[in-house]
């Protein structure tokens, strides 16, 4: 079993200079674990739904609201921040000159709001390796691994303890 995740991996890396430009050393190979803190916090929210859609038959209406609007709310399709140069406003190159301001979508004042969302930690850990080609920050990678094992354990706790109480209300 070993030796196939080993040469599935080495697949997976051997594959990623070609899809996205970048050397297997970059920070693209980073995201097999992006990909399963993704998924643990997929699973975690999933067990916590189904145990209150057996019990709340409205639920499942209102998942699609709210993850429609929870995904308008984290930054996926649209950047925390942009670079912009100075002088005419136009969008350059990672490891441009100093001349760089901060242009991105969201004002200053409201960003601190957008990091307070949960999978905030889990998009930027996409976003840095696909855009700039960097490994995550240290303060990302915990974030997300909190969010990931957290939100895993107690969805599985959760849906544990209502477990053999499901049957009765389905």
């Amino acid at each position: 079993m070993n030796k196939s995740l080993s040469s599935a991996w080495g697949s997976v890396r051997g594959m990623l200079p070609t899809i996205y430009s970048a050397s297997p050393q970059s920070g693209v190979s980073f995201i097999v674990f992006d990909s399963t803190s993704f998924m643990a916090t997929a699973l975690g929210l999933g067990a916590i739904a189904a145990v209150l859609n057996v019990y709340f038959r409205d639920v499942q209406h209102l998942i699609g609201v709210i993850l429609s609007a929870w995904f308008y709310l984290t930054p996926i399709i649209y950047p925390m921040e942009a670079k912009q140069a100075k002088e005419n406003g136009a969008q350059v190159k990672p490891g441009a000159p100093a001349e760089m301001i901060d242009a991105g979508p969201i004002p200053h004042e409201y960003r601190q709001y957008f990091k307070i969302n949960p999978f905030f930690s889990i998009i930027e850990m996409f976003h840095r390796p696909i855009y700039d080609g960097k490994f995550p920050t240290q303060s990302e990678f915990i974030a997300a691994t909190v969010v990931a094992f957290g939100s895993l354990s107690v969805g599985l706790i959760f849906f544990g303890y209502f477990d053999q109480k499901l049957i009765f209300h389905l």
